[in-house]
């Protein structure tokens, strides 16, 4: 429900913070989830689909419900 919800904003939001802050440093944004040091919260699973030097995309799902891009 609603606590789950949260859980996934909270989470792709501290990926955009990670993504941002690995772009100042490398010109460039990354699929690898351990460089960034991003850890879902529980039960969220979080895949980056796409990085480059020119953008990325993830998709998180939230603990047994549909996915979110």
């Amino acid at each position: 429900g609603k606590a789950n919800l949260a859980k996934v904003k909270s989470d792709l939001r501290n990926l955009v913070t990670a993504q941002e802050t690995y772009f100042n440093d490398h010109n460039a944004y990354t699929q690898n989830m351990a460089l960034l040091n991003v850890r879902p919260s529980d039960g969220v699973i979080v895949t980056i689909i796409e990085g480059s030097d020119g953008g990325w995309s993830a998709r998180a799902e939230p603990p047994s419900a549909t996915p979110v891009t």
